[in-house]
């Protein structure tokens, strides 16, 4: 009874996280600093849900990096999605027409036109401002009313105005006045404001190096939180971490489903019941793997709304003593429809990886690969692995019985396998150097190492060479014939 109840709880919260009404989550964010000291970090994948932000639109999401308030912040649109205000260009005059000359004609025409009937619109409103009648003389609440109905069609003109300014956010110009847009049309009165400055801003969900060093990230693993208040619902919140690496930091990459769980389908719901469905071994490999100085990332084509969950049921994995080790964990940013029909219907989900693992390797200098391996349960993930230069060896394909197998190597083997090998295919790893650069203990291991060195396959022998060396040993054995 206790099991059913806990996976009736398990479920419900399941469900609220699957469910585009209440989807809230984070995406997991790296940041790798560079040989010179900047900073270049991953998206920031924020998303909040109806159940938490009803109204989302305009609502300002405050960041804290380890308990301490940051002075970024971010935006939500309609439909929930946390965004950045990057500034474009600085402040120019309101007449400039910089903006103006990046127009098509059919733009310009329709800009024109809503000028046109602007200025009508003004000039029905003067004269009705000039008209006097002396028949009838309104009383107090007519007058209210027609005050009122004045100044509502002013207050649409100056909506439509605004509209106009952002109609399209990366031709048109921003207006900011210094002043909050609310005051300054207090009264419906829209006043002329020397201090106004126009911006061109655009919308983003990276930062640049100087903001993430504004950040209070230390080395390693940081936590990060994104709030909203509202004035009915309270405050609304996500979280999630900010890995900062170092350049030369070696990666290895993990799937989720059917790689650290047995199947894809059974390793979403036995964990509701409170059951491991989890290949045998995993945690102990991967814990080898990192205290040989290699780091370990996380990937999987689940929704965002799952990251909570996603990253609980990967802490809770426990055999014996172990567990498995911290990384970040890459999510779709998209809804779960769109990433199950991605998955299922279309069955691309390399498609996602592979653009999720090219970003990441961006982050890296050009001539750094930081892909040293990947462990994965389907062709697809040697697609995506192989598409962004792990070496097709240190590709690494795992079953639903536990039996690992690499395009190289034809022979089955298992987690428990690769754990006693871990020192030949990952040979550790430590810093040294005035510059403190990550390298191997000895000399060269990704050539001279036993398995290194024996592990790639043979070269391809043509036909031309097979009959010139067969045609060779024929005329060795020939004068031994005759000597007999």
């Amino acid at each position: 009874m206790q099991s059913f109840s806990r996976m009736i709880s398990t479920f419900r919260d399941f469900y609220n996280e699957i469910n585009p009404a209440t989807l809230t989550g984070a995406v997991d964010v790296l940041v790798i600093e560079q040989p010179n000291g900047s900073y270049i970090g991953s998206s920031f994948y924020v998303r909040f849900g109806k159940m938490g932000v009803l109204r989302s639109r305009e609502k300002i999401v405050d960041i804290s990096i380890n308990d301490q308030l940051v002075n970024i912040y971010m935006k939500l649109s309609d439909t929930g999605e946390a965004f950045f205000l990057d500034r474009l260009t600085d402040a120019v005059g309101v007449g400039d027409a910089s903006a103006a000359d990046d127009l098509t004609e059919e733009e310009k025409q329709r800009v024109e036109q809503v000028r046109k009937e602007g200025a009508a619109l003004g000039k029905v409103l003067e004269e009705a401002k000039n008209f006097k009648c002396a028949e009838h003389i309104p009383k107090k609440e007519e007058a209210l009313k027609i005050d009122g109905m004045h100044s509502l069609i002013r207050l649409i003109g100056v909506l439509l105005a605004v509209f106009i300014n952002f109609v399209e956010p990366s031709r048109f110009t921003f207006r900011f006045s210094e002043h909050d847009m609310r005051s300054a049309v207090s009264d419906s009165e829209l006043e002329d404001n020397s201090s106004s400055r126009d911006f061109r801003y655009r919308r983003c969900v990276e930062l640049s190096s100087e903001q993430l060093k504004t950040l209070p990230l230390v080395r390693g693993i940081n936590k990060a939180r994104f709030s909203v208040t509202t004035k009915y619902q309270g405050t609304c919140w996500c979280e999630c971490h900010i890995f900062l690496w170092r350049w030369d930091d070696k990666l290895v990459i993990s799937d989720i489903d059917g790689t650290i769980t047995k199947s894809d389908v059974l390793g979403h719901i036995l964990p509701m019941v409170g059951a491991q469905w989890t290949q045998s071994g995993v945690t102990e490999f991967f814990s080898r793997v990192v205290d040989n100085g290699y780091r370990v990332i996380y990937l999987s084509a689940r929704a965002i709304g799952q990251s909570q969950w996603t990253k609980d049921y990967l802490r809770w994995i426990k055999q014996g003593k172990l567990g498995l080790p911290i990384g970040p964990v890459f999510l779709s940013p998209t809804s779960l429809i769109i990433a199950l029909h991605r998955e299922i219907i279309e069955k691309t989900p390399e498609v996602f990886k592979t653009s999720c693992l090219m970003d990441i390797r961006a982050l890296f200098p050009e001539n750094v690969n930081p892909f040293y391996a990947g462990v994965g349960n389907r062709h697809n993930d040697f697609i995506a692995y192989n598409a962004v230069g792990v070496p097709p060896r240190r590709i690494f394909l795992i079953n639903p019985r536990g039996e690992v197998q690499s395009l190289v190597r034809l022979s089955s083997l298992s987690y428990q396998h690769l754990t006693d090998l871990v020192d030949h295919i990952f040979p550790p790893l430590s810093r040294s150097g005035p510059d403190n650069v990550l390298g191997p203990d000895f000399f060269e291991p990704a050539r001279f190492s036993s398995f290194s060195y024996w592990k790639p396959r043979l070269p391809d022998i043509s036909q031309e060479d097979e009959e010139a060396y067969e045609s060779r040993n024929l005329k060795v054995k020939r004068p031994d014939t005759k000597a007999e």
